[in-house]
């Protein structure tokens, strides 16, 4: 590999890094039951990724690209994640959550995770 395109790779990888990550978490069965359907099936957790932990989440978030991408071998899905981060991050699952994370953070949770850093669907 030449060390332009290696480069080009970690800086695209750089411009993955999230500043929030979420988790969903189904809600516990008497809860759901005993709140009339207030509560909701499912809770978002948004937590801030420290600085340090950002690059082995998006290392995480490369090897579930991988077991989505197309392709018999792994060689043949490896070069597939690898020339899709090289030429065009757009079209990765990876950018497409961290767009989906900053979007749904910034528009409509700015103020409640500001104070908490969680937010739950209710």
């Amino acid at each position: 590999m030449d060390w332009g395109i290696r480069d080009l790779i970690f800086k695209n990888l750089n411009d993955l890094k999230p500043l929030f990550a979420f988790y969903i978490y189904k809600v516990d069965k008497k809860i759901f039951k005993n709140t009339r359907g207030k509560s909701g099936k499912y809770t978002f957790i948004w937590k801030y990724v420290s600085s340090y932990k950002r690059l082995s989440l998006v290392m995480h978030w490369v090897i579930k690209e991988l077991r989505m991408k197309p392709g018999r071998t792994l060689t043949d899905r490896l070069r597939l994640v690898i020339q899709t981060i090289a030429q065009n991050p757009e079209n990765t699952w990876m950018f497409k959550v961290k767009r989906f994370s900053h979007n749904y953070v910034y528009r409509n949770c700015r103020k409640t995770l500001a104070e908490t850093y969680r937010t739950s669907t209710r």
